[in-house]
């Protein structure tokens, strides 16, 4: 199980480490700082041993009283510097040389004295040297394999430890060297009559004096500590003062007691102080741990050994205590971390007292319930869902349970519950709670409090788009649908019509059907195209017409169509009918179809009419047109969505037949005309559809006279006397204009080149042909022809490239573009390259007849190089 310290574990950094890049940040600082401190102490401890002066040369050179700046410095300095502890411990020796237990009478010159420094100084530098380089690297070696506060630790206690068989080895080496290095006065020296149980003491307090500068150097005590501490001076002082006066049994027993009582007691942070300045201020005016102070030898020793083992349990207490001052620290740094994003995070806590009904909140849980600290259970309960209020109640009974967790719909402000529907004004919020239930005392629950709100709005609004995504979905495979039905049905009846006339060649018989069929597969895919580009349509362009005009054309189409179905067909012409006003003659007849044929084929109507009236606003003239029956209507539900592409509605019990796009193609044609469109319920019961359009009065073009016979207005209501029946044109062949000039078609399709020529042939007395662009150039330079009519998409060279050639050497050259798509990238290809007019396959006589008349009603204008 990881707990909270053990989260940042790969965060916490080495406090040895620490202490190294400190070091390097302001490196001439902390190195006086390090030559002051132990300068101090060795001056300290030097006056004490003089003043004292019962310890000789040899006592107190195993070790040196300043042996402890080697491994202090070299495990808390950078490795570029690891010289300047020894160039201090040399300096340090050398002012120690001054004080009188540094000095030895007896010796027989000076060389002799100073070879014997010499011995003395350099094993205790590689002592010194040996301890603080295989601290380190023990440290380094641990870092890898471990945290690194267990790496400080142990660093700390391998150095205890080492201290003493260090010591002894230092015996051992000056006893092996002394007779070599300074000869026969050695054995006069006084080393040979020192005992080992005085070096391991020596060495003990030495090895606690070098871990306890270390726990100091990783504890780092600031000055308030160190203020804190000074209140345990007069504890010290009288112990000083009870030594002098001699009311002791043990002095050093009864100190070292002492200090690991304070260790055991006082705080992490007051301990290794008290302790560390308190054995140095008894030592410095007492002697008491520098030299033995009992006359009795075997009492000195149990003395001695009692103070070791209290020693043992004194450092043992402050480095576990150094041990739990890191995790203290690891563990609030790691709080505060996790306070600092659950407050980020939108995490709340709470306690519930259930007797009482009240709720205590953080901050972060009134921020979150938009509460003060302290709120009734009923305030809460009040801004809750009913079916959430009665998960709390259930929640809050339930305190024999351990857990619970649950989600409340919740509204921030006011005192209502959330609207189910009201996404944005509802917070989500997570609830997890336990309950503590004991003797004696009061029931409460307590927990955490999440705000998912923003996720829940994301899950919310992305279930939107799924749904809408989804049912996009489904249109488009109803739409796919409807194209195979819509588009393979003409197809299949033209297939069968063909192979109808390999059996029975009677062309007059066929040819209105397979005229019919191909009619109704070029207008779905006409509407098709609309739909799906409804902003790539053909370019507004508006003509003067008279709205009456508009009106009879369209019933003139649909008039074989009406009494197909049975239905009678009329007019009401309003105010304004026969003005001749700028209309937007396609878009408005493709509405008017559109819209009349769906009355034709869905309504199951017996009467349709077609209405028209002018109306006058602050803006200026207003056309509304409306397409009215009596048939069945449209069902409310569906009224709002029969202005969507792909809808079909139900005919009575069954689907019926269509793209489901003409009320979007009127909805997108009059829209883009600045009009509306709506539907509403018609006088007679049926349905009625109205679209009105801004109008404006042609310019210098009058109106003609209104014929007796054409239409007649009708009530709304129609009657048989209302009925209107155009007059039928008379079945004559209409008249070709011939012009004497040349024609060229550019076409790489052979079937539909030969049908293109064949129809030209019938108004132009020549027609030449070209399979490409290439090829229809060379023609240009060949022929000169009077006009050109090109596909887009050929082999060699497109259609709008080789416009774009022509262009500069024949700028008035009549040019027609035709293509599949008059709508879209093809025609604006043809428009940016200069194409006069772009036409739709399949090219028709009416259309021939039109750009004649356009381009030769005058005879024709020989093309000529600019």
């Amino acid at each position: 199980m990881i707990t909270d310290g053990m989260l940042f574990a790969d965060e916490v950094r080495s406090k040895i480490i620490g202490l190294r890049m400190v070091s390097r940040g302001r490196l001439g600082v902390h190195m006086a700082f390090y030559a002051v401190c132990m300068l101090v102490w060795t001056l300290s401890f030097s006056t004490a041993i003089s003043v004292h002066g019962q310890s000789t040369l040899f006592l107190q050179s195993t070790p040196h009283i300043s042996l402890f700046a080697i491994v202090l410095g070299i495990v808390v300095f950078p490795m570029r510097i690891v010289w300047y502890p020894l160039v201090v411990f040399c300096g340090l020796y050398g002012i120690s040389l001054l004080f009188p237990f540094m000095q030895t009478a007896d010796a027989p010159d000076l060389g002799v004295l100073l070879r014997l420094h010499l011995l003395n100084l350099t094993v205790n530098l590689a002592v010194g040297l040996f301890a603080g380089l295989g601290g380190r690297w023990l440290h380094l070696f641990l870092m890898g394999r471990t945290d690194p506060i267990s790496a400080d630790l142990a660093l700390i206690g391998v150095n205890f430890a080492v201290v003493v068989p260090m010591c002894m080895v230092m015996m051992v080496a000056l006893s092996a060297l002394g007779p070599v290095v300074v000869g026969p006065w050695w054995g006069q020296s006084g080393f040979s009559d020192m005992s080992w149980t005085e070096v391991f003491f020596r060495g003990l307090r030495a090895s606690f004096v070098s871990s306890m500068a270390m726990i100091l150097a990783v504890e780092a005590p600031r000055r308030r500590h160190f203020l804190r501490a000074l209140m345990f001076l007069p504890v010290f002082g009288a112990m000083i003062w009870m030594y002098y006066t001699g009311i002791y049994i043990a002095p050093i027993v009864e100190m070292t007691l002492l200090l690991t009582f304070l260790a055991a007691v006082l705080s992490v942070n007051l301990a290794p102080i008290v302790v560390f300045g308190g054995a140095a201020a008894y030592s410095l005016t007492t002697g008491v741990f520098i030299y033995p102070v009992s006359d009795d030898p075997e009492f000195g020793l149990l003395s001695e050994a009692m103070s070791a083992a209290l020693t043992f349990i004194l450092f043992a207490i402050l480095l576990n205590k150094t041990r739990l001052r890191f995790e203290a620290d690891i563990q609030r740094l790691t709080v505060t971390r996790l306070e600092n994003v659950r407050d980020f995070a939108d995490i709340g806590r709470f306690t519930v007292n259930l007797k009482r009904g009240r709720m205590v909140l953080d901050d972060a849980a009134s921020r979150i319930l938009d509460f003060p600290h302290v709120v009734d259970l009923h305030r809460v309960s009040s801004r809750l869902r009913p079916e959430d209020s009665d998960k709390v109640e259930e929640a809050l009974s339930n305190v024999g349970a351990e857990m619970n967790e649950f989600t409340l719909h919740f509204r921030r402000g006011g005192s209502a519950p959330p609207d189910p529907n009201d996404v944005e004004g509802t917070a989500l919020i997570k609830v997890y709670i336990a309950y503590e239930l004991r003797k004696g005392r009061r029931a409460m629950a307590y927990g955490f409090l999440i705000d998912i709100t923003s996720e829940w709005r994301k899950e919310v609004a992305l279930q939107d788009a799924l749904d809408r995504l989804n049912e996009k979905q489904e249109r488009q495979k109803e739409l796919f649908s409807i194209i195979s039905h819509e588009l393979r049905t003409p197809a299949s009846i033209i297939a069968m019509l063909i192979e109808r006339m390999d059996l029975d060649p009677d062309w007059t018989e066929v040819s209105p059907k397979i005229n019919e069929a191909s009619e109704q597969l070029l207008a779905t895919l006409g509407d098709m195209r609309q739909a799906v580009y409804p902003e790539r349509n053909l370019p507004v362009r508006m003509q003067p017409m008279a709205p009456a005009n508009m009106m009879e054309r369209v019933m003139n189409s649909f008039d074989q169509m009406a009494r197909d179905h049975n239905v009678r067909l009329s007019v009401d012409l309003g105010d304004g009918a026969h003005d001749i006003c700028m209309i937007e003659v396609n878009r408005v007849r493709a509405a008017l179809s559109n819209l009349l044929r769906n009355a034709l084929l869905h309504s199951t109507a017996q009467n349709v009419i077609i209405a028209y009236e002018a109306q006058y606003t602050e803006k200026g003239r207003v056309g509304q047109w409306s397409v009215i029956d009596n048939g069945q209507g449209i069902p409310p539900e569906d009224v709002e969505k029969i202005f969507e592409p792909f809808r079909r509605l139900s005919n009575g019990t069954k689907r019926v037949d269509g793209s489901g796009l003409g009320l979007y193609i009127v909805k997108s044609a009059i829209e883009l005309l600045g009009g509306k469109v709506w539907h509403s319920d018609s006088p007679s019961g049926g349905a009625q559809f109205t679209f009105t359009l801004p109008e404006s009065l042609a310019k210098g073009v009058v109106a003609p006279a209104r014929p007796a016979l054409d239409v007649r207005a009708v009530a709304a209501t129609p009657t048989p006397s209302n009925d209107v029946t155009p007059p039928k044109p008379a079945a004559a062949e209409p008249a070709k204009t011939v012009v004497d000039g040349c024609a060229l078609v550019v076409e790489d399709s052979e079937i539909i080149r030969e049908i293109m020529a064949a129809v030209l042939r019938q108004h132009f007395s020549k027609v030449i042909v070209a399979n490409d662009g290439v090829e229809g150039l060379k023609m240009v330079d060949d022929h000169t022809p009077d006009i050109i009519l090109t596909d887009l998409f050929m082999p060699n060279m497109a259609g709008d490239e080789m416009i774009a050639k022509l262009r500069p050497d024949f700028p008035t050259l009549p040019i027609i573009g035709v293509t599949a798509a008059v709508v879209g990238e093809e025609a604006r290809r043809f428009e940016v390259a200069g194409a006069d007019r772009v036409l739709a396959k399949p090219l028709r006589t009416e259309n021939i007849a039109e750009i004649v008349e356009q381009y030769f009603g005058a005879g024709p204008s020989r093309a000529t190089r600019a």
